[in-house]
């Protein structure tokens, strides 16, 4: 496997091939969430916004894939269901599946500053496991509710 720190991963440069880590030595049981978040990165249409697609990958392979709980990026996973409360849970599921930046992009420009919709987007943009603190988002995010 490409990246052995992972349980598996989805590389969009190798299309429609799901990689798991070890796959052979464990039970499926032990991989069933992994292939579901997996599975949830192959369909997903763009990856700008990695914070966006991790998490997604998590809620909905939760959601849909009955995986017992959240198993990874659970900072990551608040901060998008905060994030869609504020534009819908349709805009990000538009966002996943066809790669439509237009909804976010605009809800941002309404309610606050272009620096601070830029650093929302530089935050989406930034692997999870990459951001030691969420605090400044949890600020503008604070904003763009309270001004909506």
């Amino acid at each position: 496997m490409e990246n052995n720190s992972s349980l598996g991963l989805y590389n969009p440069l190798k299309e429609n091939i799901i990689f798991i880590n070890d796959y052979n030595k464990y039970n499926i049981d032990k991989y069933k969430d992994t292939i579901a978040h997996e599975f949830i990165h192959l369909n997903q249409a763009d990856y700008e916004y990695t914070l966006i697609n991790e998490a997604s990958a998590e809620i909905l392979s939760y959601e849909y894939y009955d995986n017992t709980t959240i198993n990874s990026y659970f900072d990551a996973v608040k901060e998008l269901k905060i994030f869609m409360e504020i534009v819908g849970p349709e805009t990000i599921l538009e966002y996943n599946f066809s790669g439509n930046k237009d909804n976010i992009n605009e809800t941002l420009s309404k309610y606050i500053t272009e620096s601070e919709k830029e650093e929302v987007l530089d935050y989406f943009r930034t692997n999870p496991n990459d951001i030691t603190s969420y605090d400044r988002l949890n600020s503008i995010f604070d904003k763009l509710s309270f001004n909506m």
